[in-house]
């Protein structure tokens, strides 16, 4: 099985930098820190995850979209398993 945390974004421009983070009960599973992307994207679908048996628990997805520096989404989710 596998564990996957997936966003899906819109209006983004060019230059942006998008990074989707996962964690679990017992801390970091996987991140992934986009390239800057080379033109502005009306949609964009992005993820992050890992092969991994999924154990009860709290898991937290955050997004976050940098623009020149700064923060323009920054949004967390979480799900807890039982």
């Amino acid at each position: 099985s596998a564990l996957v945390a997936w966003a899906w974004l819109i209006d983004l421009e060019q230059g942006d930098v998008i990074t989707v983070a996962l964690d679990g009960p017992s801390g970091p599973i996987a991140e992934n820190t986009l390239d800057p992307l080379e033109r502005d994207k009306a949609t964009y679908s992005a993820y992050t995850g890992k092969r991994m048996a999924v154990a009860p628990g709290t898991y937290r997805m955050q997004i976050r979209v940098e623009r020149d520096g700064t923060a323009v989404i920054d949004e967390a989710r979480s799900l807890t398993v039982n």
